[in-house]
């Protein structure tokens, strides 16, 4: 029993090191840039 959880985490770890390398790096997603909205001043209720 513990041979397979060895090699499971074994296969796990050489598949999280080799997946960057394998894949292509991602660029992030590139969010439009809106103006932000003017502030209304706020006045005092009378």
């Amino acid at each position: 029993m513990k041979l397979t959880i060895f090699a499971l985490l074994v296969i796990f770890t050489i598949v999280v090191i080799a997946e960057p390398a394998v894949k292509p790096p991602r660029p992030p997603p590139v969010k439009p840039i809106r103006p932000n909205p003017p502030v209304k001043p706020i006045r005092p209720h009378p």
